[in-house]
């Protein structure tokens, strides 16, 4: 993700059914929200119960997932990534491990990472 890349707004439920607003790279927009429960944020609609806030994607619950890219056999390398999700998101309910499809960050080609576990929230008082 490029320093200051522009983020796009999505909605969060946490375990507690409260709203927020989970902020993800534009580039990774397309990578991050198929599978994930996560819907699109709109100030002019805003969900139900209102939001409480933003949240980063550290406290929330998700999916690990990792992938080889091989860009030559001496310059391979394992890449790992955390994909947080709702509750009803396909990747977090599954317990085998999805395949995705995932072209972020600055790799040239699309790239296949298998999830590899599930993270629940981080709560703080």
């Amino acid at each position: 993700m490029a320093f200051g890349a522009l983020k796009k707004a999505y909605v969060y439920v946490d375990d507690a059914g409260k709203n927020w607003i989970l902020k993800i790279a534009e580039d990774k927009v397309n990578n991050v929200v198929p599978g994930t429960g996560l819907l699109a944020y709109s100030p002019a609609a805003p969900p139900a119960g209102g939001i409480q806030g933003t949240i980063s994607a550290k406290r929330c619950r998700g999916v690990h997932a990792q992938g080889l890219v091989a860009e030559g056999s001496e310059s391979s390398h394992m890449i790992k990534r955390f994909f947080p999700c709702n509750i009803g998101g396909g990747l977090y309910a599954s317990n085998q491990p999805q395949s995705l499809t995932y072209t972020g960050d600055d790799e040239a080609d699309a790239i296949t990472l298998v999830s590899t576990g599930r993270k629940g929230e981080r709560i703080t008082f």
